[in-house]
């Protein structure tokens, strides 16, 4: 899909609130904590000091599932629910995208992840789980990083890492947007399926 214009992002930003100026760590997906771990990003976003930082530092989480209400619960119990945002069903992603800085997805199981193919086309590095399919998407310390599944602390470094280096952060955002262009392009899908398929029958 096309990227939003610069107006219909800033009008999604005031929609959702979002302070003009801050850093976005964000994620999006079902609320099924069980599988999706957001739990594991609210406690990883709890322990970075926003003191350290001349702009606001948020959480954006895009969603919505059984455990939306747990979840914002939880970030009251961190201490941190007023700078986490939780908009609720995204019908849009790309508008949700165009306003974060990095994409994190923590699932304890992932068949495949397309989320972070579309964070990825957005021009965002991306921190994942070492769950299912991701190592094979990410290349670790060039599109972004994995850690281990529920290792938090792991996950808070990973993050303020690239909330400290905006030289660094863009890079891998760069990198992550070219290899997700050429990697997993519709058209290449479809290439790729046809030449599976053609194989199969040729043997």
């Amino acid at each position: 899909p096309e990227p939003p214009d610069n107006e219909e992002v800033a009008r999604y930003r005031d929609e959702i609130g979002l302070p003009e100026d801050a850093l976005v760590i964000g994620s999006l997906g079902r609320m099924y904590d069980e599988v999706k771990r957001f739990s594991d990003i609210l406690r990883a976003f709890a322990m970075i000091d926003p003191g350290n930082y001349s702009r606001p530092v948020v959480l954006l989480l895009g969603g919505k599932g059984p455990d939306y209400d747990r979840l914002r619960q939880l970030a009251r119990e961190l201490g941190v629910e007023d700078r986490v945002f939780m908009p609720g069903y995204i019908s849009q992603p790309a508008r949700l995208y165009a306003l974060m800085d990095l994409f994190v997805l923590m699932s304890a199981s992932e068949s495949f992840g397309l989320v972070v193919v579309e964070a990825m086309s957005a021009s965002l590095p991306v921190i994942t789980s070492d769950a299912g399919a991701l190592p094979d998407i990410v290349d670790h310390g060039e599109t972004g990083f994995v850690v281990p599944i529920g290792d938090t602390h792991a996950l808070r470094d990973r993050m303020t890492q690239l909330l400290d280096a905006e030289p660094q952060r863009l890079a891998i955002g760069e990198a992550a947007r070219e290899i997700a262009t050429t990697r997993y392009s519709s058209r290449r899908y479809v290439r790729d399926v046809e030449a599976f398929y053609r194989k199969t029958v040729e043997q």
